[in-house]
């Protein structure tokens, strides 16, 4: 995989406009991502009478810079040795000099002044053809191995071949584009401090990174970036009753390493590949997952995928039995324990130690637990009873005679 360099240019010396050196801040960054791994600054020409130029950088194995004034004392091309502010020799050219590259073209680079193209292999000018360039003669331009295109303020332009006419055009979503390049498979444009990579040759911004500073020059050192991973996942359950937990499948493709975001949720983020995440309280909450790959990352955000009911409110009454499928005629309802909040196991005690258990029935046949949805609440839910214990004297809980009922409640 390739690594992007960028490269911004300012001018120095003495005079309003005579005798200014030219300078380049170079940055390295490992593939598209926003942090820089190596950078140099390094002297690329004079002007001589004041007309300014970006100049440009390209690629083809080689860091090659210019300045591209209209006027200078020695205009020139720079290779340079490495990523490094030093130079293997100087290639003269005349003005405006522009360069472009594709990195799968091994050693080929383009010099371009007006709408005059020069292709070049390794230092050895090729024969020259014209490209009807649109805008100024200063802006930027690329080429994929088949087509060029070209910036001018906020538009870009493809050219099928060499060819002296506009296939197509679109306007840029931000603004005015500095520069453009090409990785043989991706378009990138620049503007200001951002480099965008585009869905084929389209205004859709498939990534955009924010390398700090003005970073206005773009280039690519190497082979294609791959395609940028594709982010997505599910959830298993989206919605239910506090509290619950959900399992997420991740069903991303083209990424190696992931960070989930997770507002409401414990833990708030995690970078397992398919985390549980338990949600507690009220509300609808966003998933975030950012997918990082060869390609760049991406992250994928579903806004309301977490919806978190509150908890059901039951209604619960103990009733007495006196003989199987016989209640209690006399005195049915032995404990009202009122509203339930939520799920999961409860006790309650029937607290009457006036009616105590016949001795001659079983606990089981002598106690049943009914269950009532409180008043406006529609949630089907039942009961299961896990025990029954009639308490003995002096055992420290409830009354002499008290009956404890340990219950679950299950939507």
């Amino acid at each position: 995989m390739g690594n992007l360099i960028t490269s911004y240019n300012w001018m120095t010396g003495s005079g309003t406009w005579h005798n200014r050196a030219y300078y380049v801040s170079a940055t390295k960054y490992s593939g598209f991502s926003a942090t820089a791994i190596d950078n140099f600054s390094y002297q690329i020409g004079f002007e001589q009478s004041g007309y300014g130029g970006w100049g440009s950088i390209c690629h083809d194995g080689y860091l090659w810079s210019n300045v591209g004034p209209l006027h200078q004392a020695t205009p020139y091309a720079r290779r340079h040795v490495g990523f490094s502010s030093s130079t293997n020799y100087n290639v003269s050219s005349a003005a405006y000099v522009k360069l472009s590259d594709n990195p799968s073209l091994s050693n080929r680079r383009f010099h371009r002044y007006g709408n005059t193209v020069v292709p070049y292999i390794g230092t050895t000018a090729q024969t020259s053809f014209v490209v009807a360039f649109q805008g100024s003669q200063y802006s930027q331009f690329a080429f994929d191995g088949t087509n060029f295109y070209s910036v001018w303020d906020s538009t870009v332009y493809k050219y099928s071949g060499q060819t002296a006419t506009v296939d197509d055009m679109f306007t840029h979503s931000a603004g005015t584009v500095t520069d453009v390049t090409h990785d043989g498979v991706n378009l990138f444009t620049s503007s200001n401090n951002t480099v965008y990579r585009h869905s084929g040759f389209s205004p859709d911004i498939v990534q955009q990174r924010n390398l700090g500073g003005t970073n206005r020059l773009i280039a690519w050192d190497g082979t294609a970036l791959p395609p940028p991973p594709v982010p997505d996942f599910t959830g298993t359950p989206t919605v239910d009753y506090a509290p619950f937990s959900v399992d997420f499948t991740n069903t991303s493709t083209g990424a190696t390493s992931y960070t989930w975001t997770f507002s409401g949720g414990t833990p708030g983020t995690s970078t397992d590949f398919e985390p549980t995440i338990a949600y507690d309280t009220p509300g609808t909450y966003n998933v975030s997952l950012q997918a990082f790959g060869p390609g760049g990352d991406v992250t994928e955000t579903k806004l309301g995928y977490i919806e978190v009911k509150p908890p059901p409110e039951h209604a619960v009454t103990l009733k007495y039995k006196v003989s199987p499928g016989v209640y209690n005629t006399a005195t049915t309802a032995i404990g009202d324990v009122g509203s339930v909040i939520g799920t999961g196991i409860k006790t309650a005690y029937w607290d009457d130690p006036a009616q105590d258990l016949p001795s001659t029935e079983t606990l089981a046949h002598q106690l049943q637990i009914e269950a009532v949805p409180a008043v406006g609440n529609d949630v089907a839910f039942t009961v299961t009873i896990n025990s029954v214990e009639q308490l003995a004297i002096g055992d420290g809980t409830g009354t002499v005679g008290d009956v404890k009922v340990e219950y679950e409640i299950t939507i």
